[in-house]
């Protein structure tokens, strides 16, 4: 299993990548659901993100922050700053795939084991 710490990092990182580079998104939006990330905050974050790219307008920090006020959703995630920390880190996209991927990896296990009991 994997560690929660890295996969909380990954989900950091998956949201900064996708508030940092536009062309992100089509990489990931088939495989990553909402429901993978194990932070609620996260979730709702994401959930922003595809709701702005599919309006069309730009998945960035400002877009993002207003579509989660429009939600009632920007104070629960922590406000406009820790959705702009979000991409402090990000210099690329480049792994994207296999942060998602262990986002996903990580979900999965966690629902074979629970049905495992």
């Amino acid at each position: 299993m994997i560690a929660e710490a890295y996969v909380i990092e990954a989900e950091v990182q998956v949201l900064g990548m996708l508030l940092f580079d536009q062309a992100a998104i089509a990489r990931v939006i088939d495989m990553l659901k909402a429901e993978y990330f194990s932070v609620h905050s996260h979730q709702k974050i994401y959930q922003a993100i595809l709701a702005v790219h599919s309006s069309g307008r730009t998945t960035d920090v400002l877009n993002v922050c207003h579509q989660l006020k429009i939600n009632g959703q920007l104070l629960e995630v922590g406000g406009h700053g820790v959705v702009g920390r979000m991409i402090d880190t990000v210099v690329t996209s480049a792994n994207i795939d296999h942060l998602a991927a262990l986002i996903i990896e990580s979900r999965l296990g966690e629902l074979i084991a629970c049905r495992a009991f």
